[in-house]
């Protein structure tokens, strides 16, 4: 039931009661339990501004009466009802839907300005319950209180940091969540501010110079008893019905995998040493370092070296799963077809800087070099641009490449590297594809070379389950003090959405001093992660290491 009167809406569906004025969602109410999450604005208005249309440069404009505007809402039927806002810099509509089956209450806002370069229309929560915690798809899983300046200054853009289109409010044993169950793939992004409103963006795909409007994506809004899991589950399922997801599978022996080594020296001693520990079978070693190049240059030549062919191969007759390691976007630009790539590079949505990376000693990764001679010059310093999945061509090359590699050393699984790096860019689309959208489809495609391959990539989200394994990153790369990364939970939430598709690795930290790598391994084993080595030696393996001692324990094996 909707019923409109003049700038508010009161929404009752089976499961909730809800209020809007002028568009901004100020109550909520869980008709099975009675509980409020949300506390009325104390003036009636609501606060803080619940629409903002945000410009190039994260400038942001809200839609307030600031000289003139006006507000309505109007009933188009029984369940959908429209607010129109008509202020002095812009224009917002925000359609409101109840879904009879669910009890969702769904919104749909919208935003255009005659102002160009306008990049996503935002709609925020405020007056949240002190009470009730965050548990969102941030790193593999997050619960903090929206207190927690951990959350603040960062803008969780979908999918590569917010890895799943959920938000979830909960409380002791009730809350409710925030959903997109969006098959399209639009691009969003949720942000946490420090009065604890929650802003959830709507993206307009690059290029922005032109673009006046933004919209387009539904949020579905509902409420829950009980944990956490009754929201996610709802999402899982979801997930799951999707055409691309029905029929994913993986070979019976990925689920029978207890061990991960990643970035494994090609040294067969390794394999000796772990043999004699655990049954290779249950182990997947990810090889960094097996070509005649370096790591991370020269890309897209991949040529084994004749250590780590010897490595390859011995591995595979004891029974364990090597993964040598490609790139899914990076191309060297010495490399002689990057001349022929360099037209479909990711460019920066916001000012069109070329993406990618460079390595420079004492100072750690940089944007890669914009000056034509450096470009040419700094191939040690692992200068890389990346190029957009939706070009076929690219896709072409990297496909032979691993085809032939995989032919010649009878590979059962590859890795390829940064599957997680999928946003909006300047040219978003190429081939009628977001980035995001094609590197699903290179990954599909990947895994059907051959006589079918597993793979592994980079950092695990909604938009990459065609993985089966991927390297779990640590909260905000792990760049937070042990306390704080073991603050983030226990929370496996991604492992509950995506681990029935994906199993994840570790990645970061773990080759440090035993305290900490000990400490990082309990923080992995909370988000559901494979226990994992990381970069050690056989004398590491035979001289029982710490981190290696306790990783084996995990594993069981």
């Amino acid at each position: 039931m909707l019923h409109v009167q003049d700038d508010r809406l009161t929404v009752r569906t089976k499961t909730l009661e809800a209020q809007l004025v002028r568009g901004a969602l100020v109550s909520l109410t869980n008709l099975a339990t009675g509980r409020a999450y949300l506390a009325p604005p104390p003036s009636g208005d609501p606060s803080p501004t619940p629409l903002q249309l945000i410009f190039r440069g994260h400038d942001t404009v809200d839609l307030t009466d600031r000289y003139w505007g006006r507000a309505a809402c109007k009933l188009l039927s029984p369940i959908r009802a429209q607010f129109l806002i008509e202020v002095w810099d812009g224009l917002a509509v925000v359609t409101c839907i109840e879904d009879l089956d669910t009890g969702d209450l769904i919104l749909e806002p919208s935003g255009m300005s005659h102002r160009a370069g306008l990049r996503s229309v935002r709609w925020r929560v405020g007056g949240i319950a002190p009470d009730l915690d965050l548990v969102a798809p941030f790193f593999q899983g997050t619960r903090l209180k929206l207190s927690d300046p951990l959350l603040h200054n960062f803008r969780w853009a979908w999918p590569q940091y917010w890895e799943a289109g959920l938000a979830i409010l909960q409380g002791k044993d009730e809350g409710f969540s925030v959903q997109t169950r969006d098959p399209q793939g639009i691009y969003k992004a949720l942000s946490i501010h420090p009065d604890q409103s929650l802003a959830f963006e709507t993206e307009a795909y690059g290029p922005l110079d032109d673009n006046r409007a933004a919209g387009g994506l539904a949020w579905h809004i509902n409420v829950h008893q009980g944990d956490w899991h009754t929201p996610a589950a709802s999402y899982r399922d979801w997930l799951a019905s999707l055409p691309a997801h029905r029929q994913r599978t993986h070979p019976d022996w990925v689920d029978q995998v207890k061990l991960a080594v990643s970035w494994c020296p090609s040294d067969v001693s390794i394999l000796d040493a772990l043999s004699k520990r655990v049954d290779p079978r249950k182990v997947i070693l990810h090889l960094s370092h097996w070509r005649t190049d370096g790591y991370d240059q020269n890309y897209p030549t991949y040529t084994p070296n004749p250590e780590a062919t010897a490595f390859i191969r011995k591995g595979a007759s004891m029974g364990f799963r090597v993964m040598p390691h490609f790139n899914a976007l990076e191309a060297d630009p010495t490399h002689p077809l990057h001349a022929h790539l360099r037209d479909f590079l990711y460019e920066s949505v916001e000012n069109r800087q070329i993406q990618g990376w460079s390595w420079i000693t004492g100072k750690g990764p940089v944007s890669p070099p914009e000056g034509p001679s450096a470009r040419l010059a700094n191939q040690h310093r692992c200068a890389m641009t990346k190029t957009h999945p939706g070009l076929a061509y690219w896709r072409h090359l990297l496909a032979s490449a691993i085809h032939d590699v995989v032919a010649d050393l009878d590979l059962t699984a590859v890795f390829i590297d940064v599957t997680l790096v999928t946003h909006n860019l300047h040219r978003c689309l190429v081939e009628n594809q977001t980035s995001t959208q094609a590197m699903s489809r290179l990954i599909d495609e990947v895994a059907q070379l051959h006589h079918s391959l597993v793979v592994g990539g980079e950092g695990l989200n909604e938009a990459t389950l065609g993985l089966s394994f991927a390297q779990a990153h640590l909260y905000k790369w792990g760049s937070p003090t042990l306390d704080e990364l073991e603050r983030t939970g226990p929370c496996d939430l991604n492992q509950f959405l995506l681990g029935r598709w994906c199993r994840t690795i570790g990645y970061s930290r773990l080759q440090g001093p035993p305290e900490e790598a000990l400490r990082i391994l309990a923080v992995n084993a909370a988000h559901g992660v494979l226990p994992t080595i990381i970069g050690r030696s056989a004398n590491d393996i035979e001289s029982r290491h710490p981190a290696v001692e306790k990783a084996l324990e995990l594993a069981g094996i």
